[in-house]
């Protein structure tokens, strides 16, 4: 038990993870409490604080289940992602998620809560427009497969390009992509190691948890 409260205890510690663990602890009805009891709870078990990175990535992944708003609006969707990859949960216009938040932050959360349009859980024009024209301004004319909702402004698709500048465009794009092809790759197996200590150490103080699987 003791791996489990240290990872708690880090900010590296994964949104799922701790998600996982609350879950555990207290089941469904973690939805229904609000989100100070559920970081209560944890840090009593387990005898810790958790830090303000981590007890917003336990926020963040309780809205998510609680509600639809991540889908549609830019702040919870933009705080989300930020949160999720670690970065600083503020958000507004001045300082927007980069590709790495929304590819993993994206990731995360479809794990969490797939795309479902019988309950709402389906991207806004608003956050689809918004998410393209980040992923254009950071050189990415196509979308990672976790990203295709994106829908890019109509002025950048029919842009024309010298030769040269497509050239050296295409290859900043298929960099750009790489890289985040394989920071997906890494933070999935980091989530993997995480959720194995949770499946371990979690059984002996309360049971069996249901992580969500990478």
């Amino acid at each position: 038990m003791k791996e489990l409260a240290d990872l708690l205890s880090q900010p590296f510690c994964l949104a799922t993870t701790v998600f996982s663990v609350a879950y555990g602890l207290m089941g469904g009805e973690i939805i229904e409490y609000d989100i100070e009891t559920s970081i209560e709870e944890v840090e009593r078990v387990f005898d810790i604080k958790l830090g303000r990175l981590v007890r917003s990535k336990l926020g963040a992944a309780i809205a998510l289940h609680a509600t639809n708003q991540f889908f549609l609006y830019l702040e919870p969707f933009g705080f989300t992602c930020k949160t999720f990859n670690d970065d600083d949960p503020f958000f507004d216009k001045d300082s927007p998620p980069d590709p790495f938040d929304l590819v993993w932050g994206v990731t995360e959360a479809l794990m969490m809560t797939p795309i479902d349009e019988t309950i709402g859980n389906v991207f806004s024009e608003e956050v689809r427009i918004y998410t393209g024209a980040l992923l254009e301004y950071n050189g990415i004319t196509t979308p990672p497969k976790v990203l295709g909702f994106a829908v890019y402004p109509d002025d950048i698709q029919g842009t024309e390009m010298a030769e040269w500048a497509a050239a050296a465009h295409l290859r900043r794009t298929t960099d750009n992509l790489e890289d985040l092809t394989n920071y997906t790759g890494i933070r999935l197996g980091t989530l993997q190691t995480q959720l194995n200590i949770v499946k371990r150490d979690l059984n002996s103080v309360a049971g069996v948890v249901v992580p969500v699987s990478p």
